[in-house]
């Protein structure tokens, strides 16, 4: 009689793949530069996933010396961040501490994602100037890609041909 094995799923964890990433070895990044995060400034960051599936996180490193609150969303393909919201997350300064660290932010959509499609991270604020704003640190592998808009998302402009901010998409 053969005997069949059974493996139950239950309880186990579910591993996320990293379908983008542009932090350099051991999580990496620029910690002495970054895009500053305010209401005169956004920035967006264009990333194209490797595969196709389920998000279940954004990683990126980020700082804070605001006073309001810090919107990122996670938008459809377009020619600029200004396309469909599929996913977004409101963090307040006392998320973020005022030296450079990894945020994690976990999805609860879990929009699907489409590999070699491309996405936009964009992130906003409120905060009054760039003595109170958000720091997005630069990644460290070259990677480019990032957009800016001075009049608070009405018009898109690429950035310099210069590294851009860095992210991990799971």
């Amino acid at each position: 009689m053969k005997k069949l094995a059974v493996i139950l799923a239950f309880g186990v964890p579910a591993w996320s793949d990293v379908v983008f990433a542009n932090f350099g070895p051991g999580d990496s990044y620029n910690t002495s530069s970054a895009y500053a995060v305010h209401n005169l400034n956004y920035v967006a960051k264009n990333f194209v996933p490797s595969a196709s599936g389920t998000l279940t996180s954004i990683r990126m490193p980020l700082a804070s010396l605001a006073t309001a609150n810090l919107a990122i969303s996670l938008r459809a393909s377009g020619p600029d961040p200004n396309g469909a919201v599929l996913e977004s997350w409101v963090l307040t300064p006392a998320d973020i501490t005022s030296s450079p660290s990894i945020k994690v932010l976990t999805s609860v959509v879990n929009p699907i994602l489409t590999g070699g499609t491309a996405y936009w991270l964009r992130l906003e604020s409120t905060a009054n100037d760039v003595a109170h704003s958000y720091a997005w640190y630069i990644d460290s592998t070259g990677d480019q890609g990032e957009s800016f808009s001075t009049d608070q998302g009405a018009t898109w402009n690429p950035g310099p041909a210069a590294p851009g901010p860095a992210l991990e998409v799971n």
